[in-house]
């Protein structure tokens, strides 16, 4: 299996840290009006990042890699935290702790209902000089075992917790959001240009989104995202752009 973003996979606690406000926003409407856009040329889009939270949440092949990786670390990789979380500690293990007792109790298998998560954070964002991170949260349920040797584990994306293009929450970076950011439109022609998802205006396909010179803020469009016959997200753009 060629998995070439696993190296960088880390495993970390539950995130329960609440944001009071969120760290260089996109911005709303009436801040873009008093901007003039600028066309998304060339040079500018040979220098956005190609490896970001967003490319990965456009692209379902991508997250079903991870997700194979992980229900095979959960099946065979004895080494794995993922398979200690499923099966317990090893017998050595288990061995130390009865020999030399250790300070709270030892880790116990997963009970049915267990959750596990996963954190995945990113070096690079659309959105320059973020506060903090781009970051895709994954939670994995233990459902009890498909046979002897094969877990059953679902494996959801967290969309509260994730952070995508210096926005601390999916669901707000997807929809109604007003997109006026270069790399962020690169993102997502690039998305399309990959056939991993598909853009629709007013029900209509759209092959490749731009930053026009002309501005005309009182009429917007919304741009739907569309991936696996499935609406995942809207923005707003200002008709000219679409």
């Amino acid at each position: 299996m060629r998995i070439f973003l696993l190296p960088l996979l880390v495993c970390s606690a539950v995130l329960m840290a609440e944001e009071t406000g969120q760290a260089n926003a996109e911005g709303n409407a009436l801040s873009y009006a008093l901007k003039v856009a600028k066309p998304l040329k060339a040079n500018v889009q040979s220098r956005c990042p190609d490896d970001t939270a967003l490319s990965v949440v456009l692209d379902a092949e991508k997250q079903q890699l991870w997700q194979d990786y992980w229900l095979d670390q959960a099946k065979a990789a004895k080494g794995s935290a993922l398979y200690a979380w499923v099966y317990g500690p090893d017998w050595l293990t288990r061995f130390k702790h009865q020999l030399f007792p250790l300070t709270g109790e030892l880790q116990r298998p997963a009970r049915l209902g267990d959750s596990y998560r996963y954190e995945y954070s990113f070096e690079q964002s659309e959105q320059a000089n973020v506060a903090f991170p781009d970051m895709l949260v994954f939670d994995i349920r233990f459902n009890g075992f498909l046979n002897a040797q094969t877990p059953d584990l679902q494996i959801q994306l967290n969309k509260d917790l994730s952070r995508v293009a210096g926005v601390a929450d999916l669901d707000l970076a997807l929809n109604q959001r007003m997109v006026h950011n270069p790399c962020l439109v690169a993102t997502l022609n690039s998305a399309v240009e990959a056939e991993q998802v598909e853009l629709k205006v007013a029900g209509k396909s759209v092959k490749q989104l731009r930053l026009s010179d002309e501005l005309l803020p009182s009429r917007l469009c919304v741009v739907e995202i569309h991936q696996q016959q499935q609406v995942v997200g809207s923005f707003m753009m200002p008709a000219t752009q679409c």
